[in-house]
């Protein structure tokens, strides 16, 4: 079963407004630096926050001892990602 993530529209590294475009690589840019290429307050990494849409936390991602995970643990909305595939 996939997670329900919303993904948001500001970086989740210094809380600037993203964008997405999927003809530039990476993809994920902050909005200023798509109008002036310049990156602003030095981030370097445009990375949107994802929500979890049953609760609204913020998404996280673990590890256990058999998979990588990513969502959102107490929901129990989460994507698992066996180590051994």
């Amino acid at each position: 079963m996939n997670a329900k993530i919303r993904t948001g529209t500001d970086c989740k590294n210094c809380a600037q407004p993203v964008t997405y475009d999927r003809t530039r690589s990476p993809g994920w840019q902050h909005a200023a630096q798509a109008a002036t290429e310049a990156v602003p307050g030095g981030c370097t990494t445009a990375a949107p926050q994802q929500f979890c849409e049953l609760c609204g936390k913020p998404v996280t991602f673990w590890q256990d001892a058999w998979a990588d995970n990513s969502g959102c643990r107490p929901c129990g909305n989460y994507n698992r990602y066996s180590l051994g595939d």
